[in-house]
């Protein structure tokens, strides 16, 4: 994960804890996933969605901030903090199935997450997790190293956060 983002155009700067995303992001992609609700997007609790409408794994890299973003309705994007990112992965089926996996499985997992009402990025060598749920914004972190060798509770969801980037992969979305 961290080879592959690494390519990506590096700034020396770092990520900063902040309510939305640093300022390098164009536009503040991730600041606005976390003012939309669920109501803004006609989302409503179902059978298999009663508490998460949505939900972001956010990667703290060396030089910047990696987020892939699921939602219900079947969006599906990346952003990163040097200002580069995909927006409508979920157009494809695969990665559209990939990221309903990752909610469902974020949708087991919703009673691991504390409530949040700010969206600090995460630091490097850590994964924060957000959901966003029918009841608000909900937190939970854990490095990088645990969550890859499964000894931690939210690993699960990580793997299945690691098949939507997959997917996005073999669709070419991610160039």
């Amino acid at each position: 994960m961290m080879k592959w983002f690494g390519r990506r155009e590096k700034t020396e700067k770092k990520p900063r804890s902040s309510d939305h995303a640093s300022s390098d992001q164009r536009p503040d992609l991730r600041g606005q996933i976390f003012s939309t609700s669920a109501e803004d997007l006609r989302l409503s609790p179902t059978a298999d969605h009663p508490h998460v409408w949505g939900a972001l794994m956010e990667f703290g890299l060396p030089n910047g901030v990696a987020t892939i973003v699921a939602i219900a309705d079947g969006t599906v994007s990346m952003y990163t903090s040097t200002g580069g990112g995909v927006i409508g992965a979920g157009a494809h089926e695969k990665v559209r199935a990939a990221a309903s996996a990752y909610l469902a499985t974020a949708e087991q997992m919703y009673s691991l997450f504390k409530l949040t009402e700010v969206f600090p990025l995460a630091r490097e060598g850590m994964v924060t997790f957000y959901l966003l749920a029918f009841d608000g914004r909900r937190i939970a972190e854990a490095s990088d190293d645990e969550l890859r060798t499964g000894r931690h509770a939210l690993s699960e969801l990580y793997e299945n956060g690691q098949r939507v980037i997959t997917a996005m992969r073999e669709t070419s979305t991610l160039g």
